[in-house]
């Protein structure tokens, strides 16, 4: 019989409670609000499509769970005809799962500690942050995979040693792993911490080496399924090598993913987490240090195990070359697991310790209502899609459509974004991408060289080209803006006929409408580019893009004819 709770533990639920439902409301408005997705969402999306068998392209980089998750969302976006880069159904069921991490999170905070003012308090410092309201909108691979962490550790505590605990903790594995690669380390790191806690506390007997024996083995063959559902979903981008061989292929292609754009160190900085230690609760942040170290010295076996792992999550996060700050929202659960006994020490220091402390926790929640409220701004509806609106018609269409090498940038309004972070509030979009969302043939999309461009100026032909890869340099600044090219630009253009006409003191473009044109010349070494901003130019400039001499009456050009138009201050409509 479940024992009945006190006063005090009901007002605490209900507060709990309280607190859930309003970011259930925030994560259903998301759903209704936010119509735009990084690029890992979208590959992500199109994943979904893949396995409902509407799609013939894999995006090996993601893993597949999460594709699993969105394909009810993606067959009712199908089945009601969304546009191809509506995405507010695969939001609504990322809102499903992220409540339900929200929830599973108390609950194993609750098994833990219990119902106590402490342990809200631990959910509300950790769980509801910056991260989190940044990334939760949006198809996130970094949020719901730490309540499996977290429960990865209560599976392996030493009340459970059975092989149904092993299964467990295998499929958990797997789950994680198919998530993303990178969780691999989780159950390395959660069997040896607790293998390192057993061992400072002088526990380990013959029972505890069979129990490690079961998750290892556990661990070992959930490691071998992952390889080679990997190998699996790869063999699209990696055929010609073996089953067993495209993870190691796949491992490597993901290591040298920046290659020739900019090197790891100076694209990612070093020092990125505690640049941004803020964005995980400015009271987690600042309690995870004295709670580790109270952990450590309890001689608790379950909270020094978590201790050891928290930490050794945390090291190998540091040690990998890869850091943007969303990758340490795995450690999220944990980190409120370990505060909760910090936390009611300080509470029972007296009401005015435990006053100061729910003012500090209330004020690092207020810093979190503006970037919960961003998603009201329009862009979040309307930039990506507007920006595409042109591509819907030439989808239809036979001409050929071109992308530049790299990828298309949307960079969101926000004057603020995470200091150093190199992708935070950047979009990026890739040709495969927008081939599989808009059901390209694969015949009319080609990629093409800047230098190249004047060669594929066929008519009705469009182009979707951008200068640069839009992303921070490591600078100590919470500018949105700082560390870009100030000179980024980004079009989507359509090659076009223009008839110029001599006025007498320059030449005018007939029927160009508001749209700016440009004109493409290719030469010996590299191509040149000029705008034509309102259809006027003078005859120097125009006899350097045409074959012809003095000041004819007409001249017909090709050119490409803008209809979108990008910089880092973001996008217009020119047509």
């Amino acid at each position: 019989m479940t024992p009945r709770m006190t006063s005090t533990e009901v007002l605490i639920s209900q507060g709990w409670r309280l607190a859930f439902g309003c970011l259930c409301v925030w994560l259903g408005a998301c759903a209704w609000l936010v119509n735009v997705e990084y690029g890992d969402g979208y590959s992500t999306v199109a994943n979904a499509e893949y396995l409902l068998g509407s799609s013939d392209a894999w995006f090996w980089q993601r893993g597949p769970v999460m594709a699993m998750l969105l394909v009810p969302a993606e067959w009712l976006a199908q089945r009601f005809h969304l546009a191809p880069l509506d995405v507010r159904m695969h939001h609504a069921a990322m809102a499903l799962l992220h409540a339900g991490y929200l929830f599973g999170v108390w609950r194993l905070l609750v098994r833990s500690h219990g119902v106590a003012s402490a342990t809200l308090l631990g959910w509300l410092a950790a769980i509801p942050t910056l991260v989190f309201f940044s990334y939760a909108p949006f198809v996130s691979h970094d949020i719901a995979p730490g309540l499996l962490v977290f429960y990865l550790l209560f599976l392996v505590h030493e009340d459970r040693s059975s092989w149904m605990d092993a299964l467990r903790f295998g499929l958990v594995c797997v789950a994680l792993v198919l998530v993303k690669q990178s969780f691999a380390l989780a159950p390395v790191a959660v069997l040896l911490a607790r293998f390192c806690a057993l061992l400072s506390l002088h526990r380990l007997d013959r029972r505890q080496w069979l129990a490690a024996l079961r998750f290892a083995t556990a661990t070992l063959i959930a490691g071998v399924c992952c390889w080679l559902v990997y190998g699996w979903l790869s063999a699209g981008r990696f055929p010609d090598l073996a089953l067993w061989q495209r993870p190691w292929a796949m491992i490597d292609r993901i290591g040298n993913n920046y290659r020739g754009l900019r090197e790891l160190d100076e694209l990612f900085d070093p020092w990125l987490y505690l640049r941004n230690l803020h964005a995980y609760g400015v009271v987690a942040a600042a309690l995870a240090m004295p709670a580790l170290i109270l952990a450590w010295c309890s001689a608790d076996l379950w909270r020094r195990q978590l201790a050891i792992a928290w930490l050794l999550l945390l090291l190998a996060m540091v040690w990998t070359p890869f850091k943007e700050v969303r990758y340490l929202a795995v450690l999220a659960p944990m980190t409120a697991c370990l505060l909760v006994p910090l936390l009611a020490s300080i509470l029972r220091r007296g009401k005015a310790w435990a006053t100061l402390l729910v003012l500090a926790i209330s004020i690092d929640l207020t810093r979190c209502v503006p970037e919960a409220m961003r998603i009201g701004d329009p862009w979040y509806r309307d930039e990506i899609r507007v920006f595409f609106e042109p591509l819907a018609d030439d989808a239809n269409g036979t001409a050929p459509i071109f992308f530049g090498v790299g990828w298309l940038n949307f960079l969101s309004p926000e004057r603020e974004a995470f200091r150093a972070d190199p992708f935070h509030r950047i979009t990026e979009m890739q040709i495969d991408q927008l081939r599989v969302l808009f059901d390209l043939p694969r015949e009319r999309v080609f990629r093409i060289r800047w230098e190249k461009l004047s060669s594929a100026l066929l008519p009705g032909s469009a182009f979707l080209l951008q200068n640069q890869m839009l992303s921070r340099t490591p600078v100590v600044s919470s500018d949105s803006r700082a560390g870009l090219a100030a000179n980024f630009e980004q079009v989507y253009a359509r090659a076009v006929d223009v008839r110029f006409e001599w006025t007498g003191t320059h030449y005018l473009a007939r029927d160009a409408g508001a749209s700016p044109l440009l004109l493409v010349r290719g030469g010996e070494s590299d191509t040149e580019v000029v705008r034509v901003p309102a259809g006027v130019i003078d005859a120097a400039t125009l006899r350097r893009f045409g074959t012809f001499d003095g000041t004819p009456a007409y001249v017909q050009l090709r050119a490409l004819r803008v209809l979108r138009d990008c910089n880092i201050d973001g996008c217009r409509r020119s047509d």
